[in-house]
C-alpha cells in the first residue's frame, strides 16, 4: 500500500503522516490513492477524512487503529476491484457482473456529485 497525504489541515496532515507513516510515498507517481480532507483533482482514488458524511471516507476525531482500519479497508476495496477489471469479463456470473457496475457505477457517481459542490 502506497498512499500521498495532502491535507489543508496542518495538524490534520502531521497526524495522518504520523500514524500512516510506513505507507506514505513522496510523489503522486508512485502513489496508489491519496488521504485528505478536502476534494482534489487527481486521477488517484480520493481517501477523505471529513465531519461531511456525505463525501468522506472516515469522520472525525479518529484513533490511529481506527485510521489503519479504515484505510486497510479502502485499499482492500480498489484492490478488489483492480482484480474484477483484470478479469475476463465473460467468465463472471450474473451476480458477479451486478456487483462490479454497481461499485462503478457509485464511484463515478460519488465523483460526478462531489465535483458540483
Amino acid at each position: 500500500m502506497r498512499l500521498l497525504v495532502s491535507c489543508k489541515s496542518v495538524l490534520l496532515q502531521k497526524s495522518i503522516t504520523s500514524f500512516l507513516k510506513l505507507y506514505i510515498v513522496d510523489d503522486i507517481q508512485s502513489a496508489e490513492f491519496v488521504v485528505t480532507d478536502h476534494m482534489l483533482e487527481s486521477h488517484l482514488p480520493l481517501f477523505i477524512i471529513s465531519n461531511n458524511e456525505d463525501m468522506s471516507s472516515m469522520g472525525k476525531p479518529f484513533s490511529r487503529s481506527n485510521l489503519l482500519l479504515k484505510v486497510e479497508e479502502f485499499y482492500n476495496r480498489l484492490e478488489k476491484q483492480k482484480e474484477y477489471k483484470n478479469e475476463d469479463f465473460k467468465t463472471l456470473n450474473l451476480e458477479q457482473k451486478i456487483e462490479l457496475l454497481t461499485k462503478e457505477y457509485n464511484t463515478k457517481l460519488m465523483h460526478l456529485m462531489q465535483d458540483d459542490k
